[in-house]
């Protein structure tokens, strides 16, 4: 059977815990709470993986959130493209053209998770050219 954290039980875990979110050094926090520096160490790695879901988690929903906010933008410009298309004004449409690009890079980057827009790019000219013959802006 696996022996369970004893800092996990204790009733200053918040605290000890806290004291290891700010990066103090252990050998401070093991003082204080009359700790071993080595219980310490073992109680940090719980510390750090519960962090790290969480962090996972909210940044899954920020993710969630600014595709539908490049979702909604993206129907925006595109409503503005066709609007300057259909009134002859090829100035807005281009500029509103540029603004689909760069929403679609955006959106390549998230859905790829890679930082890199070279690496985005390369799926960007199929993307583009997918999303404008389903909305219309593009070919008509």
């Amino acid at each position: 059977m696996k022996s369970s954290c004893g800092i996990c039980r204790r009733t200053d875990r918040a605290a000890i815990d806290a004291g290891l979110l700010l990066g103090r050094p252990l050998r401070v926090i093991a003082q204080e709470f009359a700790l071993s520096r080595s219980t310490l160490h073992r109680h940090s790695r719980h510390v750090s993986g519960a962090v790290a879901r969480a962090a996972s988690r909210v940044s899954a929903a920020y993710t969630r959130d600014l595709r539908a906010w490049i979702r909604q933008a993206q129907e925006m410009v595109l409503g503005i493209m066709k609007e300057a298309k259909q009134g002859g004004d090829a100035q807005t449409a281009l500029a509103a053209g540029r603004e689909v690009r760069e929403n679609c890079r955006v959106m390549a980057r998230l859905v790829l998770k890679t930082p890199d827009p070279k690496k985005a790019g390369a799926v960007e000219t199929p993307i583009l050219a997918d999303y404008l013959r389903r909305k219309g802006g593009h070919g008509e």
